[in-house]
């Protein structure tokens, strides 16, 4: 094992249950319902897999303000995230592997604004030596061309690297890629299929690198 390769939202930070949540409200002032399953679509995407606020208006019958609408949810959902910490587990992790020597990437299906703002409000921006977002590829997740330009620029094969994911979307990315992949659920994701990841842990909290290197070397994806 060479490298390790980091979803970001609901991996590293917890935006994906902020987003939901507030998405839920909105639709309930509407007295419509916003069925996770649907919402899961987008997890570890991009809204280009479902729009909320369109379907909200297909639901309703009549015609809405999509760019009010979707406004106001950014604005309630940022603020919410911008008070939040990374997720338990995550800095330590990050520490253990800086410490270890291992290359260390993000691989996200956002923008580089989203993603290297947070991770620099955060304080975890150096700990990576690559962050590949959308700008990256022509296409996100489940699509690999994220995970397999990681690697590139780590110059490490995808079996010599563990993915970690919370999303349907991100584990079927990794494996597709190659990697090994760990899924790591957060508090929304814990509801949707993570089975096909190669792992699933409750927490990074839950994994050293010892363990990882027990339960993957040697093995072929």
């Amino acid at each position: 094992m060479k490298g390790l390769l980091f979803d970001f939202d609901g991996l590293i930070l917890d935006t994906e249950t902020p987003e939901y949540d507030l998405w839920c409200s909105i639709f309930q002032e509407f007295g419509q319902s916003l069925p996770l399953e649907l919402w899961a679509r987008a997890v570890g995407a991009s809204l280009d897999a479902f729009h909320p606020a369109a379907y909200l208006q297909t639901l309703t019958g009549r015609e809405i303000n999509i760019t009010e609408v979707e406004q106001r949810h950014r604005a309630a959902s940022l603020e919410v995230i911008l008070q939040s910490a990374p997720i338990p587990g995550v800095t330590d992790f990050l520490e253990h592997g800086r410490k270890s020597g291992i290359k260390m990437a993000v691989a996200s299906s956002s923008d580089r604004a989203w993603v290297g703002g947070h991770l620099g409000r955060l304080g975890l921006t150096d700990y990576f030596d690559t962050i590949c977002t959308r700008e990256d590829v022509a296409q996100v997740k489940p699509n690999p061309a994220l995970y397999l330009t990681a690697c590139q620029r780590l110059g490490l094969q995808p079996a010599d690297t563990v993915v970690f994911e919370d999303s349907p979307n991100g584990i079927t990315a990794g494996i597709a890629a190659g990697c090994h992949v760990v899924a790591v659920p957060n508090p929304l994701t814990r509801h949707l299929d993570t089975s096909h990841a190669h792992w699933v842990v409750p927490s990074l909290k839950e994994i050293t690198l010892e363990k990882l290197n027990q339960r993957f070397n040697g093995r072929s994806n």
